[in-house]
């Protein structure tokens, strides 16, 4: 549910994309041709162009392997109120990985996995399933555990399954009513609308290394672009989330919607990156340059703070 906007880069000849024929009206598309093959994947300003092209009072910026659970959009709206008095606030969105080392297979492999029914989970209960299996994890859960600890999938996947069995109650009640009325009449109204749950705060970051997939609002006039000179894989997203909370956000962790990542062969970007090792990358260098602008003692008044004793 809800509309769409993407952007896709390409060699000259290669502009063909069939994501509109599969997202129909909802999708806005921006395509991208670059002057040579070996041009750096231009990752962060085609997240920008994306967003240029958002009709949407908010915005949630995901990649391309992320699949959105069947409630996300719901539960998104259902805080339409606390997204509208609230500028300066990031919902963060839970991520989930499909378990799997995919990085040598083929695309005919690779698809035929994907497509597996029930692969991917689409809603909260087949997750829920898929983590009791351990055919689930928190999305880089393996190598970087940094990235997405704050958020406390655990808690989440609790406080969900609370809000998820609290509203399954109010249905029974209703059902049990609707049993009991004459025929031809309906269960009574309840006497108070049904209230979604609300996001759990983030009291701190537990690393400064947190990376997590937020809504945000739709103003460019507050939300900071993504920085365009990041290209390629590796600590484009990181630098955007700390010039969020630089700039006086606070951070909240949704309840209900997640995203689910499909392991897939690696791109060239990330063997790049893996092949050279930590720190080693240019990336690394253009981190740490902008990385200096955002002191903790400069944090905005509001901003979601480093843990004491966090991990820099």
């Amino acid at each position: 549910d809800g509309a769409a906007a993407g952007a896709v880069a390409a060699a000259p000849g290669q502009l063909v994309f069939r994501a509109r024929a599969v997202l129909g009206g909802r999708a806005d598309l921006r395509l991208f041709a670059s002057k040579k093959r070996r041009d750096p994947f231009p990752i962060n300003a085609l997240r920008n162009a994306a967003l240029l092209a958002t009709k949407t009072t908010h915005v949630l910026t995901v990649d391309v392997d992320f699949f959105p659970s069947a409630e996300l959009h719901g539960a998104i709206v259902a805080q339409a109120d606390l997204l509208a008095s609230s500028p300066r606030l990031a919902l963060v969105v839970p991520a989930f990985s499909r378990k799997g080392q995919f990085k040598n297979f083929g695309d005919d492999e690779w698809r035929r996995r994907l497509s597996a029914p029930g692969f991917v989970p689409a809603t909260f209960a087949e997750l829920v399933g898929c983590v009791a299996a351990v055919d689930c994890v928190v999305f880089d859960f393996t190598w970087n555990r940094d990235a997405h600890a704050t958020t406390d999938s655990g808690a989440w996947l609790a406080e969900s399954a609370h809000a998820a069995l609290g509203a399954a109650g109010d249905g029974a009640k209703t059902l049990r009513a609707a049993a009991s009325a004459p025929p031809g009449k309906d269960a009574p109204k309840p006497s108070a609308p049904y209230a979604a749950p609300s996001p759990r705060a983030v009291a701190c970051f537990k690393s400064s290394r947190y990376e997590p997939y937020v809504v945000v609002r739709n103003d460019p006039a507050l939300v900071p672009a993504y920085d365009a000179n990041f290209t390629g894989y590796g600590k484009n997203k990181i630098e955007h989330v700390r010039h969020l909370r630089h700039d006086g956000f606070a951070f909240a962790v949704l309840p209900l919607g997640f995203l689910v990542h499909a392991p897939h062969p690696w791109s060239k970007s990330k063997r790049g990156w893996m092949k050279k090792g930590r720190g080693k990358h240019a990336t690394d260098k253009l981190f740490k340059e902008a990385d200096s602008k955002y002191d903790e003692a400069s944090l905005r008044d509001g901003a979601t703070p480093l843990c004491p004793g966090a991990k820099t």
